[in-house]
């Protein structure tokens, strides 16, 4: 049985000490602003949201470890097993790197998006796909690719 193993590097941007004081503020302004005109149901989701961002952006992002076989595609020890994958395609985005993408009947985030990075062979990794998925005509999600574009 083939299988095929990467991992894909995190990128993380270092924030600087004035985007924090922006979220802040921002955070902060919209908050009081909420609880100014009586909305404090808003005012908590801004305050937590605003607390999220921050601590999310304290953290390095860990690497992205990739197992694809003719059963089953692991992704950091999540399993999506071939059987309730609908479809995918290997697709070239707008920076000229390919991404597989992979259509799962799961309710909650069905569409999977994997960096593939050039030492893997696009024919052997499609060749193991089709064995038991269809291939499709799908296309990078806009918002993915907005995200891109901005650097999230």
């Amino acid at each position: 049985m083939q299988e095929l193993m990467w991992v894909v590097p995190a990128e993380h941007k270092i924030r600087t000490t004035d985007w924090f004081w922006a979220i802040g503020l921002i955070t902060l302004v919209g908050a009081g602003t909420a609880f100014f005109v009586g909305n404090s149901l808003f005012g908590i989701f801004i305050l937590i949201a605003g607390s999220l961002l921050f601590y999310s952006n304290l953290q390095k992002p860990n690497d992205t470890t990739v197992h694809i076989n003719e059963k089953e595609i692991t992704v950091n020890g999540l399993s999506y097993i071939s059987k309730k994958m609908r479809g995918f395609a290997i697709v070239k985005t707008h920076d000229d790197s390919e991404l597989l993408i992979v259509r799962t009947d799961r309710f909650f985030m069905p569409t999977l998006l994997l960096k593939i990075p050039d030492e893997i062979n696009i024919h052997t990794l499609e060749e193991i796909l089709t064995k038991r998925i269809v291939k499709e005509d799908l296309h990078e999600p806009q918002a993915h690719a907005l995200a891109d574009k901005l650097g999230l």
